[in-house]
């Protein structure tokens, strides 16, 4: 099995990082939601959002030999943007991500992590000390709307 490396981002990896979003959203939330609630995450996770949430909290970057395989980002307290491309899910590499983002939160002083999560990852997240706090729902286009549930844990 290759190890996988966990590194912080760096610009020349935009590209990449945009097409690891790309690509688990076109893969994984087609199967789950409206076309439009897929294109509103889609226009959500364009190049230049990844860039700004880069530039102002820490992004981690996980890749297998030299492929950009996972991803996530911190900003302040709240834990987003959390991709694995679907054929490496369900191998820990999620879990990585999410402790590498708690452990920066950690260092940054902070004591509590939030973060918003699809209704399919709910489990996940409680499986790592995750606590519910409230069910939310965000209108896109056409009246469609998409419920998450934001998620808190105390580091």
């Amino acid at each position: 099995m290759t190890p996988y490396i966990i590194t912080p981002f760096s610009k020349k990896y935009l590209s990449n990082l945009f097409e690891l979003c790309r690509t688990t959203i076109e893969q994984i939330y087609s199967a789950l939601y409206d076309r439009e609630v897929v294109n509103y995450f889609l226009s959500y996770n364009q190049p230049e959002n990844i860039l700004s949430d880069s530039k102002i909290g820490f992004t981690a970057l996980v890749f297998s030999d030299d492929n950009l395989i996972g991803s996530g980002c911190l900003l302040e307290n709240n834990i987003r943007r959390i991709f694995v491309l679907p054929k490496y899910q369900r191998a820990g590499i999620g879990t990585k991500i999410v402790k590498c983002l708690e452990q920066k939160a950690i260092e940054n002083s902070c004591s509590l992590v939030d973060l918003f999560a699809m209704m399919p990852t709910i489990d996940f997240y409680e499986k790592m000390g995750y606590s519910q706090l409230e069910i939310c729902n965000y209108k896109v286009n056409n009246n469609l709307c998409v419920d998450y549930m934001k998620m808190f844990k105390n580091l």
